[in-house]
């Protein structure tokens, strides 16, 4: 009796397979995670991981600011496929048919809900209800799908986008959610750190730039020279084309060009 429940209990203590795949997954994915900062190449790296362990293709769709209904702006950062010729149909997809927040896609409803949805058999109505046209469904026919998983990516109480799962045989159940929530999770995680990164360089980049201005303005001696230097940096930092300096006459009654740049002479 106790050798029998002593093999019971070793036969549960072991890891089945799906879970073993489970965790070298997630552990593949926050290594892909981490292998960079610059986010293009961090999204592109966690696709290629989950393609083809989780899922025939992976696609994630970034959200630009906060969620303001049809006016979202939604960003496609990856679409991974692991069939080579296929890819080149996802490729064509992305490009005819680019994420926006007022047009139908799987997409649509994680963002607005901010909740997972799981599809584990895509019917001909559903896919009719997720695609602007005709056109558009044939290519997802031809690349092929029949169910998926779309996970909202989180970070600080902020929907930053979805991560769609997309499965050409196998049919998700519940079973996968807890995975693909996990994944997202994880990326939304690594989106965030990203976006913090830039937004701290920038700030660096900005405060260096007005320490550099404000060192230069103290050297200068004229208006000439002053205008030249606020010219210079401002159309540099600003990433503009043209730009004017002016100063107003004595009386107040019309502006003096000083230097410009990028405009005509008269």
């Amino acid at each position: 009796m106790t050798g029998s429940l002593t093999a019971a209990r070793t036969r549960r203590d072991v890891p089945s397979e799906k879970v073993e795949r489970s965790l070298r997954l997630l552990s593949e994915a926050s290594a892909a995670l981490t292998t960079s900062l610059d986010l293009a190449t961090t999204i592109d790296h966690v696709a290629r991981v989950i393609v083809p362990a989780l899922a025939d293709w992976c696609v994630v769709d970034l959200v630009e600011g906060d969620f303001r209904g049809k006016q979202t702006v939604v960003r496609r950062a990856a679409a991974v496929h692991a069939d080579p010729e296929r890819q080149l149909l996802v490729d064509e997809l992305s490009r005819r048919y680019p994420p926006r927040g007022d047009r139908p896609t799987l997409a649509v409803p994680v963002i607005e809900s901010g909740r997972s949805v799981l599809v584990s058999e895509l019917s001909d109505e559903m896919l009719g209800s997720m695609v602007q046209d005709a056109a558009q469904a044939d290519i997802v026919r031809r690349i092929g799908l029949r169910s998926y998983v779309v996970a909202p990516l989180l970070a600080r109480d902020r929907l930053l986008g979805v991560v769609a799962f997309l499965s050409v045989n196998h049919r998700y159940d519940a079973d996968d959610l807890p995975l693909a929530e996990e994944l997202a999770r994880r990326i939304g995680m690594a989106v965030d750190n990203a976006r913090l990164f830039e937004q701290a360089r920038t700030a660096a980049d900005g405060m260096s730039r007005l320490q550099s201005v404000t060192a230069a303005l103290a050297r200068a001696m004229t208006a000439e020279q002053v205008g030249e230097i606020v010219i210079r940096e401002a159309v540099d930092a600003l990433h503009a084309t043209d730009g004017l300096f002016c100063l107003t006459s004595d009386d107040g009654a019309w502006l003096e060009i000083v230097r410009s740049v990028g405009l005509p002479d008269s």
